[in-house]
């Protein structure tokens, strides 16, 4: 896949984006990631946005649906991602918050899908109210980089995360948190 993603909000300020969905042209090609690293790229100055029913069903993705484009040099704040249905999929992380502050996702459905984790936590990111289902049973719900990983230079070390009022239908996880968050 390439290293970019397909919509880059690198410097997006409150926008707003409304059923954005992806559909790879070689979707059912075992082993071939998608075309982009990420769908939807939180980047530098991707601030106050708000990303509406996201949709991911069936897809080979390269580095995950909605995440950061560069963990150790995002400035990336306060955005929320509401009502996302993500299924089928096979990627490292659904939603890779890595290299974010204040990323808030709720009340979608999150299942079915190959991954290491289905979230991977970055700085004061909230879940709430969403349905995992299945994905467990192929990799964790959640993952956290360790202390030092993601870019401290802006204070984007993983933690103080709050995850409430989630449903775990099958193969409940814990979060390990590592040594030093």
């Amino acid at each position: 896949g390439s290293t970019g993603p397909a919509i880059d909000l690198s410097r997006a300020r409150q926008w707003v984006i409304e059923s954005p969905g992806y559909l790879d042209s070689s979707d059912g090609t075992s082993g071939s990631p998608g075309t982009y690293q990420q769908v939807i790229g939180l980047g530098l100055s991707t601030y106050a946005c708000r990303i509406f029913h996201p949709v991911c069903e069936g897809q080979t993705l390269g580095g995950c649906f909605i995440g950061s484009i560069d963990r150790t040099n995002v400035v990336a704040n306060s955005n929320t991602i509401e009502n996302p249905l993500l299924e089928a999929n096979t990627a490292p992380y659904m939603i890779d918050a890595a290299g974010t502050q204040l990323l808030t996702i709720s009340d979608g459905i999150i299942e079915g899908n190959v991954v290491t984790a289905e979230i991977r936590l970055g700085y004061r990111t909230t879940v709430q109210r969403c349905w995992f289902e299945q994905g467990s049973a192929a990799g964790q719900t959640f993952t956290m980089d360790a202390h030092g990983v993601d870019g401290t230079t802006y204070g984007y070390d993983p933690g103080t995360c709050f995850l409430g009022n989630n449903d775990y239908n099958t193969n409940p996880d814990t979060l390990t948190i590592p040594s030093g968050v």
